[in-house]
């Protein structure tokens, strides 16, 4: 049987930022890679986006990217995450 945990980088409780990662077994697989706009005390600051250390930690797991839609707070990290 096949080992499974989901974890959420980012848009729980919160408008925007919406980033989740499945692992089964030695695969990741992301669903959305969203940014969030920063609230009005954040001068200086263009957009918010998740923590994506693990990702990068263990990029070689990544075996896909799924996107639920278009909009920012679904893809608008995704140039980071590729990056």
């Amino acid at each position: 049987m096949s080992n499974i945990s989901l974890t959420t980088l980012g848009g729980v409780r919160e408008n925007g930022k919406n980033m989740y990662i499945a692992e089964i077994d030695e695969s990741i697989f992301v669903l959305d890679a969203g940014l969030k706009y920063p609230e009005n005390e954040q001068l200086g600051v263009d957009v918010v986006i998740p923590n994506m250390d693990y990702l990068f930690e263990n990029s070689d797991r990544i075996a896909g990217v799924f996107l639920t839609h278009g909009h920012a707070d679904a893809i608008g990290a995704l140039p980071y995450l590729l990056a």
